[in-house]
């Protein structure tokens, strides 16, 4: 769906969902693609076929756009290897082959040589309901009306906390979840400069109203944003509607997930990348243990120790008993959590915990057990993920 995209870890770094479905739709066992379902159809113009039209289906609880596709010569389309729920599928035009420094989002030349002669000249159509369950082909065609745009997004405002900042650019932004208080937007030349709304699809967002800019002669249609905690990650597209007319950027604005898992292992890539050279290699993986430490990588992380160094390690260092209870101290990272556990017996007791759940603030944590003043236990410190 998204075929460029700045230097760096983004929106590009991984597979989207549209990609994990080819995957399975080429490579995939048949026990795999019987669990899921394909959307198949054709697209029309005054009765003929029409070539590069962009087909795309979003979830209809999240507003992810999770699979997009351009028509053939003969109009005909397939999303396969959908997973089974409710979707809405709906055609918009790929920009016009303008040259590489007008400002556009995606055009046919981008995708293929051969779809720089898309059809481009016709009208998004509206959003058609799909209900896809395991195993399921469900066929779905369109008419759409031939005719100019009469506006497209060509750029996206870059999201920040300046209402007064115009950074723009062609590329997918991207928000995290617990973000407030931002501005984001879209621009182009043809942009409505008044009574336009702007809607960004799916839950977890909430919007402003409008503001109305012309900006190096661009036109600016700009929201506040705020960003749930509990936003579903995905893609989301923004729409900009004026009476009939209306725009899509789709898939140009991605909600990253709390924990970035741009190779699907589980563990944060972040972790991964600060400590191996290429962090899919396979000793960069959860269950590695490089530095023969007996903690795999998936402990390093949680305990904020260092997988490559067999010294670094969650231990207790000393426990100390006083007059006012046990002392226990151990290394720490600062941020993560870690619970006491303790018991008398080291054969006869169970593992007690004591106390609350503590988050560390330096590199060694010192906990006072001061139920512990009559006689010495044994202790254990557990990381929390």
């Amino acid at each position: 769906m998204l075929f460029r995209s700045p230097g760096g870890v983004n929106v590009q770094a991984g597979l989207s969902s549209d990609e994990i479905a080819a995957a399975r739709w080429l490579y995939g066992k048949p026990s795999t693609l019987a669990t899921n379902g394909s959307v198949r159809g054709n697209v029309t113009m005054n009765g003929s076929p029409v070539f590069g039209a962009a087909v795309l289906a979003e979830e209809t609880a999240s507003g992810n756009l999770v699979a997009g596709t351009v028509t053939r010569a003969d109009g005909s389309y397939d999303l396969s290897a959908m997973p089974p729920g409710q979707y809405g599928i709906r055609v918009t035009p790929l920009d016009p082959p303008v040259a590489d420094s007008t400002p556009f989002l995606i055009r046919g030349r981008d995708i293929a040589p051969a779809y720089d002669s898309a059809g481009t000249s016709f009208l998004p159509s509206a959003t058609t309901a799909v209900t896809l369950t395991a195993g399921s082909t469900v066929t779905t065609d369109f008419a759409v009306a031939s005719g100019e745009p009469a506006f497209r997004i060509t750029l996206i405002r870059a999201p920040g906390a300046n209402a007064e900042s115009f950074s723009r650019s062609s590329f997918p932004a991207s928000m995290r979840p617990g973000q407030s208080n931002y501005f984001i937007g879209v621009a182009s030349a043809s942009l409505p400069t008044s009574g336009a709304t702007l809607l960004i699809i799916g839950n977890g967002l909430t919007l402003g109203a409008p503001a109305f800019t012309n900006f190096a002669g661009l036109n600016f249609i700009s929201v506040p944003i705020s960003v749930a905690s509990d936003a579903t990650p995905g893609l989301r597209s923004f729409v900009v509607q004026l009476g009939n007319q209306v725009a899509y950027a789709n898939g140009f604005l991605e909600i990253q997930p709390p924990v970035p898992d741009f190779n699907f292992d589980g563990l944060d890539d972040r972790f991964q990348r600060q400590y191996f050279p290429l962090f899919t290699a396979p000793e960069a993986g959860p269950n590695a243990d490089p530095d023969g430490d007996d903690f795999n990588n998936r402990a390093e992380y949680i305990s904020g120790t260092v997988p490559t160094n067999s010294l670094s390690l969650l231990k207790i260092e000393s426990v100390t008993l006083t007059s006012g209870g046990s002392i226990v101290t151990w290394p720490s990272a600062p941020q993560k959590h870690y619970q006491v556990w303790s018991r008398r017996d080291v054969v006869n007791d169970s593992w007690r915990t004591v106390g609350s759940p503590i988050t560390a603030t330096n590199s060694l944590t010192q906990f006072a057990d001061v139920s512990a003043t009559n006689s010495f236990r044994f202790y254990r410190i557990e990381a929390l993920p």
